[in-house]
C-alpha cells in the first residue's frame, strides 16, 4: 500500500516505453505495480497489509507448533485457511510463505496445472472447460515461481471484509 504525493509529481527514470510496457502487460503484478506507481509518483510513505492468509498464518504460528502449522497449511489438501473457489486456479501449494522452497513447490503446482489440464480434456463436455482453464491457469500463474517470483494471490470469497468507516 503506498501514500501517493500528487503535489511535485516526478517521474522515474523509466523511458516511456518501459512504462507503457508496465502500465499495460504488467502491472497486474503487486511488486511491478508498486514500482510503476514510485516511478510514476512522488510516494511519501509505503507500507505493507498483510492477505488475509499470511495475517491468519501469523496467528497459527503463534498459537501451535510451527512444524505442525506448515505442514498443514502449506497445501490446499489439509489448509483450514483455504477453501476451493470455482473461480482458483488449479494448483497444490502455497509459495507466498517460503522464497527458498518457492521453485520446487512451483515445478509441483505447475505439474499439477498441467494434470488438471489433461483431466479437463476429458471433463469438457460435463464441465465446459472449466477444469481445462483453472489447469492451464494454475500452470501458467507457476512459471514465475520456478524463479523465486509468486504472483498467485488467489480468491478468498469468504474471508471476512473491513467495514466501511
Amino acid at each position: 500500500m503506498c501514500h501517493v504525493s500528487t503535489s511535485g509529481s516526478a517521474p522515474g527514470a523509466f523511458s516511456t516505453a518501459a512504462r507503457s510496457l508496465f502500465d499495460y502487460t504488467l502491472n497486474f503484478i503487486p511488486a511491478t505495480s508498486a514500482l510503476s506507481v514510485r516511478e510514476t509518483y512522488a510516494v511519501a510513505e509505503t507500507f505493507e497489509i498483510p492477505s488475509y492468509r499470511l495475517a491468519a498464518l501469523a496467528r497459527l504460528y503463534r498459537q501451535d507448533n510451527a512444524a505442525r502449522v506448515y505442514l498443514r497449511e502449506s497445501n490446499t489438501l489439509t489448509s483450514t485457511l483455504y477453501r476451493r473457489n470455482p473461480a482458483d486456479s488449479a494448483f497444490l501449494f502455497f509459495t507466498d510463505d517460503t522464497i527458498v522452497l518457492r521453485p520446487l513447490l512451483g515445478a509441483l503446482n505447475f505439474v499439477t496445472g498441467l494434470g488438471a489440464s489433461a483431466a479437463g480434456l476429458f471433463t469438457l463436455p460435463i464441465d465446459k472447460g472449466d477444469l481445462l482453464l483453472a489447469g492451464l491457469k494454475g500452470a501458467i500463474f507457476s512459471l514465475p515461481e520456478l524463479v523465486f517470483f509468486n504472483i498467485r494471490k488467489g480468491s478468498l470469497p469468504f474471508a471476512p471484509r473491513p467495514r466501511a468507516p
